[in-house]
């Protein structure tokens, strides 16, 4: 079942690191990770397995739609559940992308994103995954730029 779990992952979930501005951190931005499965309100109950499996989430609904999502946040929650599944039930599609995310994760667990050599290694990753982040808000160059003065550069 677990195998078919990550299968399913394959086709509709998805490993997303974002930023966000934040004024009082150093590099003037949060770093966002988080792993998201989604599934339309009829399959609840694959999200509750979903949950189960994992350990760990909240589903919410989508505003707007009849679409719910799980919702894994917080660095233990993907260090400790998220990454270990899917190491051990390996994605097909979404591997590249889960590689990254995991690098990220980490990176961040080591602190790496509150100095400007890791801050901008994660900010690069990050924009690299899910079609070259071309759904993103903020530029790689935008996000870059505003955290050189941050950090004094």
């Amino acid at each position: 079942m677990k195998y078919f779990l990550a299968g399913f992952v394959d086709g509709e979930g998805s490993f997303n690191v974002s930023f966000a501005k934040h004024p009082t951190l150093r590099s003037g931005w949060i770093v966002l990770a988080k792993f998201q499965i989604y599934q339309h309100k009829n399959h609840h109950d694959l999200l509750e397995l979903f949950r189960e499996v994992l350990g760990a989430g909240r589903i919410d609904k989508k505003s707007g739609s009849d679409v719910l999502s799980l919702t894994v946040e917080g660095r233990d929650n993907l260090i400790q559940k998220i990454i270990p599944f899917f190491e051990q039930y390996p994605l097909a599609t979404k591997a590249d992308a889960f590689r990254k995310f995991a690098i990220i994760v980490y990176m961040m667990d080591e602190g790496l994103h509150r100095n400007r050599e890791g801050f901008e290694r994660i900010v690069r990753l990050a924009h690299s995954m899910n079609a070259e982040g071309r759904f993103r808000i903020h530029s790689i160059e935008y996000i870059l730029d505003t955290a050189r003065d941050k950090f004094k550069i």
